[in-house]
């Protein structure tokens, strides 16, 4: 993954196992292989981020609040 170091890729992972978010399935293979998926409750706490996700899109939309800024994103929009 860009802009994370497979140091604190590993840790990151390592805490959401812990914490039940993700499954960790290690494969005896060379080379070795591992894969990683949501776990009900991971699963669970992705719909709720989902909700949350949606509520900041909507309250920080550039016209929301601050119509020139929303008139200035429009203006330097490229039209085709």
């Amino acid at each position: 993954m860009a802009g994370i170091s497979e140091k604190m890729l590993i840790q990151s992972l390592r805490e959401l196992e812990h914490d039940g978010i993700v499954h960790r399935e290690a494969y005896t293979e060379i080379p070795p292989r591992v894969e990683y998926s949501l776990t009900e409750r991971g699963q669970a706490l992705n719909t709720a981020l989902l909700s949350l996700g949606e509520w900041g899109r909507d309250e920080h939309a550039p016209h929301r609040h601050h119509p020139r800024r929303a008139a200035r994103a429009r203006s330097l929009t490229p039209t085709r």
